[in-house]
């Protein structure tokens, strides 16, 4: 998560206002999670999504390690677009 929303505090140039940004993100994040988890009327009867969480189960570090990869990678390529937006302006 923080990975992701780094961008935010170079794309922000108020430090109070970029910090708002990335708790009101981080804890919505956390709400949804915690909604789509805990509600008992939301079942996920698809074969793709059974599949998906049998794999969770299976390897509950493989599949965070590879969520935090991409997270670094995409932070990474945002970030890489600010400063080469900011170095030719």
């Amino acid at each position: 998560m923080l990975a992701i929303c780094i961008p935010i505090f170079y794309f922000f140039s108020n430090f109070r206002y970029a910090m708002s940004i990335f708790a009101f993100v981080f804890l919505f994040t956390i709400i949804i999670f915690v909604v789509i988890i805990a509600n008992p009327h939301l079942t996920l009867e698809n074969n793709f999504a059974s599949f998906v969480l049998n794999v969770i189960s299976i390897q509950p570090i493989a599949i965070p390690l590879l969520f935090a990869a991409f997270t670094l990678y995409i932070s990474y390529r945002i970030s890489l677009y600010r400063f080469t937006r900011k170095d030719i302006q």
